[in-house]
């Protein structure tokens, strides 16, 4: 019976988002396996309205089921980018060391790393972000995340952004050079 009301409750979008200090309280009030329940609820759920707001209300709680998930080398890539994009909302500070570390690790899938990219820039301070994104462009294997990276790098807003992208653009093979369009038109001054 708790399940099917507790279901229920995750299936009912909440009125109006909640304040962090709501949110916070919320988590607080759950036992750890209301946490763990609602974050399996969350990683299955194919509903994406107020997503934001449900990740956060978890907070920092979440991040130790998120991690290990995101984390494991036996879980579906897809269920390991939604523990990682869960970790950016609910706990942005645990989700930065680790973004960085899934991006720079190039045994890991491509669609982890990239979600892994996306992290990085919604939650490592900028210069710091600019250094791992330029590791990234300069030496990832795969075409699709360097040309990422360089997007990435310009709208970082490092100083030297846009010189790194041109030199990137420079060093790729010519078929693949249209692919950093976007990230040379934010250079344009």
């Amino acid at each position: 019976m708790t399940s099917l009301i507790l279901a229920l409750l995750l299936a009912v979008p909440p009125a109006k988002a909640e304040s962090p200090a709501a949110s916070g309280q919320l988590s607080v009030r759950l036992s750890d396996d209301e946490v763990r329940q609602r974050v399996e609820a969350l990683l299955s759920n194919i509903d994406t309205r107020n997503l934001a707001v449900r990740w956060q209300a978890l907070g920092s709680r979440a991040a130790d089921q998120l991690e290990p998930i995101a984390q494991s080398a036996t879980e579906m890539p897809s269920r390991r980018i939604k523990a990682v994009a869960g970790l950016v909302l609910a706990a942005p500070d645990r989700a930065a060391p680790l973004a960085t570390k899934l991006l720079l690790d190039e045994t890991q899938p491509v669609a982890v790393r990239m979600a892994a990219l996306y992290a990085v820039g919604r939650t490592v301070p900028p210069a710091a972000a600019a250094k791992s994104l330029g590791k990234v462009l300069r030496g990832a294997r795969e075409p699709e995340l360097r040309s990422l990276a360089a997007e990435a790098v310009t709208a970082s807003g490092s100083s030297s952004g846009c010189a790194q992208v041109r030199a990137q653009v420079a060093r790729e093979e010519h078929d693949f050079r249209p692919a950093y369009g976007r990230a040379l038109a934010q250079c344009k001054e």
